[in-house]
């Protein structure tokens, strides 16, 4: 009893079953000990095996059955290159083999039933306590049942570190991407459709979208422009279907100031300018006590925009028929603030 509970508190820190899908109570026993039906399906309830074949009764087996491998190897040799079977009410989902070098966790395979397969690649980490750890970080590689690989990543404490990259079945590459060492995206950030065609291509900066992102519909380029720190800034581009520009879009400080909208064949349709608010004039409406902008001498109907010296956007004003509808407001440093009429 003593070496039977040795083995399950080592093989529940030792093995990765995050990807099987198995219950919080995994049971984990030696084929040999496992009886069946008439039907060859195991046989199990807890840490017992039971099972009454006259009358056929069936307690599905969820757990993990470890073969070549005796309690003597578990406590000795620290499962020296031993093979695991996973099974969820007595279906098989998996195998994984352990492989060790000199006490030392090299490598772990995992075959799924559906042909697939990942293998992981240990790099042992030296805790901060001086003390070793045999599974914190590690290369991991997936492939499709046709050998195809499926991704390629690398793991530190369970979360992913460095490049990321993944393919689609057919060999298509499906996504590229890298995250820093505060598991933030970083740099470059790229996705592709199973044809091989570019959808995004992005920038990121400490987790947010920063620099020149573009987005592609069918391989062809949709819109493009600029954010910094997720907002969006400059001139934003977006595209018709036969590659003509629709629509330019100027954001200062995520704010929109201005559109410019063309047909497909680059006729330009309208231009719906955010006015600066100095451009309008102010006057009392003595009808409704109210203050009224107009527009060359006509009452203004649209958006406005005040900005302090720094050049932040510190107001942001619509109007219907030269009276106030809605006004946005922010301090210097772009926070938003409460505006009273």
């Amino acid at each position: 009893m003593k070496h039977l509970i040795i083995i399950f508190c080592f093989l529940f820190l030792c093995l990765d079953t995050s990807g099987q899908d198995f219950s919080s109570e995994i049971t984990y026993l030696n084929k040999k000990e496992l009886d069946y039906d008439d039907r060859n399906r195991f046989l199990s309830t807890g840490s017992y095996w039971t099972g009454d074949k006259a009358t056929g009764s069936f307690n599905p087996f969820t757990g993990v059955i470890y073969l070549h491998c005796s309690i003597k190897d578990v406590i000795d040799t620290l499962c020296n290159n031993c093979k695991y079977e996973y099974y969820k009410d007595s279906i098989y989902v998996s195998e994984e083999y352990t492989y060790y070098i000199g006490g030392r966790l090299d490598m772990t395979t995992t075959k799924y039933s559906d042909g697939s397969y990942e293998e992981k690649i240990y790099k042992v980490r030296i805790r901060e306590d001086g003390s070793k750890c045999m599974w914190c970080d590690y290369l991991e590689r997936a492939w499709y049942k046709n050998g195809q690989i499926k991704s390629e990543k690398f793991v530190t404490y369970g979360t992913s570190i460095g490049p990321h990259r993944a393919w689609y079945e057919n060999g298509q590459k499906r996504f590229d991407w890298y995250f820093n060492e505060s598991r933030e995206l970083e740099g470059k950030y790229q996705k592709w459709n199973g044809a091989g065609q570019l959808t995004h291509e992005l920038h990121f900066k400490n987790g947010k979208k920063d620099g020149l992102c573009r987005w592609y519909e069918n391989g062809q380029l949709e819109s493009e422009g600029h954010l910094k720190n997720n907002e969006h800034v400059g001139v934003w581009k977006y595209f018709h279907e036969n590659g003509k520009l629709k629509l330019e879009v100027h954001y200062k400080n995520d704010v929109l100031v201005s559109i410019k909208e063309w047909d497909d064949n680059g006729d330009i349709m309208q231009l719906s300018k955010w006015r600066n608010k100095n451009e309008l004039q102010l006057s009392l409406d003595f009808t409704t006590g109210k203050e009224k902008y107009t527009l060359n001498n006509k009452s203004y109907s649209g958006s406005s925009f005040e900005d302090y010296p720094n050049g932040n956007i510190k107001c942001v004003t619509d109007y219907k028929e030269g009276f106030i509808e809605s006004k946005k407001c922010w301090d210097e440093d772009g926070n938003e603030t409460e505006w009273e009429e």
